[in-house]
C-alpha cells in the first residue's frame, strides 16, 4: 500500500518523478503500438499491465506529494481553504486539462467555485499535456458574483516562473444551487463539499470574465488577500488592493509543448 508522504516534493525530486513518469508513458505507448500492429501475446500483455501499474503508482506519489498551500478564507465562517496544487510549474500532471492528477479536496461546505488565472512568462516550459490555466490577469465571474449571498476571495500563488491568481467563490448558505464553471485548469468540476461529492462541467469562456475588479471591490462582493500572506487575512475595498490593473493577457490561454495559443 502506498504510504502518504509527510512532506511535499522538492524541485529536484519532482523533476526526477516527472522524468520517470514520462519514460514509462513512452514505453507503454511503444508496447501498445506493438500490440496493435502485431497482435496480443502473453508477454506483451504482461508488459502492458506492469507498465500501467508503475505509472499509476508514480501518479499516486505525485498526487500525495503535491504541495498544499493556503489559498482562501471563507468570509462567512472564517474557515481556511487549503489547496493541493503543483506550484513548481505547469509541466506537472496537476495541470493536465483532460486527465489531471490531483488529490481529493475537502473544502469548506460554503465553497461553490474555484477559478484562476496565470500571467505567463517565457520560456513557458514544454508540458507533455495540454494546459489551460485561464486568462493572464485576475477576473470576476458576474454570473456568480451578482447572485445574493455570493462573495469571491482573490489571492495570488506563484506557479514556477509564472504568477498565478486563485479566486474562490463562497455562498452564505452553502446549500443553494449555483451555476458552476470548470475548476481551475481542468475539464469539469469535481470537488468534495463536506461529505457530499459533486461533479459538473461548464467550460470557461471569455464572455464569463470581467477584468474590471474595481466595482466588485467597491461592493465588497470581491475580497482579497495580500500576496504572500499565509494567515489569509481578508481585505475589503480597492484602497491598496494589489490586484487592480494587473498586467496579463485578457484572453483564454492554451499551452502545449512550449507553445502558447
Amino acid at each position: 500500500m502506498l504510504q502518504i508522504p509527510t512532506t511535499p516534493f522538492t524541485k529536484e525530486s519532482r523533476k526526477v518523478l516527472l522524468e520517470k513518469l514520462e519514460r514509462l508513458k513512452r514505453e507503454l505507448e511503444r508496447v501498445r503500438g506493438l500490440i496493435e500492429a502485431r497482435g496480443e501475446s502473453e508477454q506483451k500483455l504482461l508488459a502492458e499491465e506492469a507498465l500501467t501499474a508503475r505509472i499509476l503508482a508514480l501518479q499516486d506519489l505525485y498526487r500525495w506529494q503535491t504541495p498544499i498551500v493556503p489559498a482562501a478564507r471563507c468570509p462567512f465562517t472564517g474557515l481556511e481553504l487549503h489547496l493541493s496544487i503543483d506550484t513548481f510549474g505547469l509541466d506537472g500532471p496537476w495541470w493536465d486539462v483532460e486527465q489531471p492528477v490531483r488529490a481529493g479536496q475537502d473544502f469548506p461546505s460554503t465553497t461553490v467555485a474555484l477559478t484562476g488565472a496565470v500571467d505567463l512568462h517565457e520560456p513557458y516550459g514544454a508540458a507533455p499535456h495540454i494546459v489551460r490555466p485561464g486568462p493572464g490577469a485576475p477576473y470576476v465571474l458576474p454570473g456568480l458574483s451578482e447572485q445574493p449571498g455570493i462573495v469571491a476571495v482573490l489571492a495570488s500563488l506563484p506557479i514556477g516562473r509564472h504568477q498565478g491568481y486563485v479566486t474562490t467563490y463562497f455562498s452564505h448558505s452553502g446549500e443553494d444551487e449555483h451555476p458552476v464553471v470548470d475548476e481551475w485548469g481542468r475539464h469539469g468540476w469535481d470537488i468534495q463539499r463536506g461529505n457530499s461529492p459533486g461533479w459538473d462541467s461548464h467550460p470557461l469562456t471569455l464572455e464569463d470574465c470581467d477584468f474590471d475588479l474595481a466595482p466588485w471591490l467597491d461592493s465588497e462582493k470581491l475580497l482579497w488577500i495580500e500576496p504572500g500572506d499565509h494567515s489569509l487575512k481578508l481585505h475589503a475595498g480597492k484602497k491598496d488592493c494589489p490586484y487592480l490593473n494587473r498586467k496579463g493577457r485578457r484572453t483564454l490561454q492554451t499551452l502545449f509543448e512550449g507553445r502558447l495559443s
